[in-house]
């Protein structure tokens, strides 16, 4: 019976397995569960381990390339890494005879398994619930039930943490209407260690809420004029033209002798011929400024979103087609940025 089994198995292995690269089906690692299951020191109650990786183990190079459909079906093996506590361990299983063909161990500190989904979910859940966390947050004034945090590789920063399985959580703010990326809002300056294998916070440090933003050496805005180190220019919006810029100078690195660079400069025209020859595309060709307006089209600009904190702003103030003023608020940004260009 069990011949007949086998030779069964090994069939719809034939029929399955068009190819022995071909990654393992949920059959083949449901047998690799039983298999672990049955096998010291896992066969005890509670004492499966944390799977960190279950993949094929690939046969030779040669036994592959001179494979062809044709050819008996090569063995189905596995290759597993799995974390019980201190201990990590390497196996590989043949499938069919359901062998444990080898079981090497790795104690701490020597290596660790990459992080499992319990682990991240561990790690979010127990920063959550320590009130130095949910204090650090609430004094950002966000929701602690809208935060999430991440494990981060901790690197290895003294003997007092040798031997233990450790993660440094990154949150992050959820906020409700923006981008469902929380990537977008890390909450800098709160750093947590958690014990992996305790569940158990090992520190928190707040730096406090706020990172300091210079507004940049030198700058001066007064109205329309801007003045930046050595240099002084003129910046205003245009209906049509969109960002002008007048009579800008620079003065000379010695002596108070000014030098001017341009009188006015201005985005004279934006063409954009398609160039496509069907009966709906062959006439477009957009004059984005004389047609349409590059300062009539903009939009206001999202504070911190497209412009950092140390940005200046301008208003833009047109006439509406019945000769009626009206302002366009936040068109034009000015910053230096970090780099030292502005």
């Amino acid at each position: 019976m069990e011949s007949l089994a086998a030779i069964i198995l090994l069939s719809s292995l034939a029929s399955s397995f068009p190819h022995p690269l071909d990654p393992l089906t949920f059959t083949e690692i449901s047998t690799i569960r039983s298999i672990l299951s049955s096998h010291p020191p896992f066969s005890h109650p509670n004492s499966f381990p944390s799977i960190a990786s279950l993949s094929l183990l690939e046969p030779p190079k040669t036994s592959i390339l001179s494979w062809f459909p044709s050819s008996p079906p090569l063995p189905r093996r596995a290759t597993v890494t799995a974390y019980s506590p201190n201990l990590t361990h390497l196996l590989s299983i043949d499938i069919l005879s359901r062998l444990i063909l080898s079981h090497s161990t790795i104690p701490h500190p020597s290596a660790f398994p990459r992080l499992t989904s319990s682990d991240i979910s561990r790690v979010s859940s127990t920063t959550l619930s320590d009130p130095r966390v949910i204090r650090a947050i609430q004094n950002r004034g966000l929701d602690p039930s809208r935060i999430n945090c991440l494990p981060l590789s901790p690197g290895w920063f003294g003997p007092q943490e040798e031997n233990r399985r450790l993660a440094k959580a990154q949150c992050f703010a959820l906020f409700h209407n923006t981008t469902s990326n929380f990537y977008m809002s890390p909450i800098e300056g709160l750093i947590v260690l958690v014990d992996l294998d305790v569940g158990a916070v090992v520190w928190v440090r707040d730096e406090g809420r706020g990172i300091p933003v210079p507004n940049g050496e030198g700058t001066d805005y007064r109205g329309h004029m801007v003045k930046w180190g050595n240099w002084e220019l003129h910046v205003k919006a245009d209906e049509r033209a969109g960002i002008v810029v007048s009579t800008a100078k620079v003065r000379e690195a010695e002596g108070d002798e000014w030098r001017s660079v341009m009188y006015k400069g201005f985005a004279s025209e934006l063409f954009v011929p398609y160039m496509e020859g069907s009966e709906g595309w062959y006439f477009r060709g957009y004059m984005d400024a004389g047609e349409y307006g590059l300062g009539s089209c903009a939009m206001p600009l999202v504070r911190l979103n497209d412009c950092p904190r140390n940005a200046y702003y301008m208003d833009a103030v047109f006439a509406g087609e019945d000769g009626r003023p009206f302002v366009r608020p936040d068109v034009i940004c000015l910053f230096e940025r970090y780099t030292g260009e502005f």
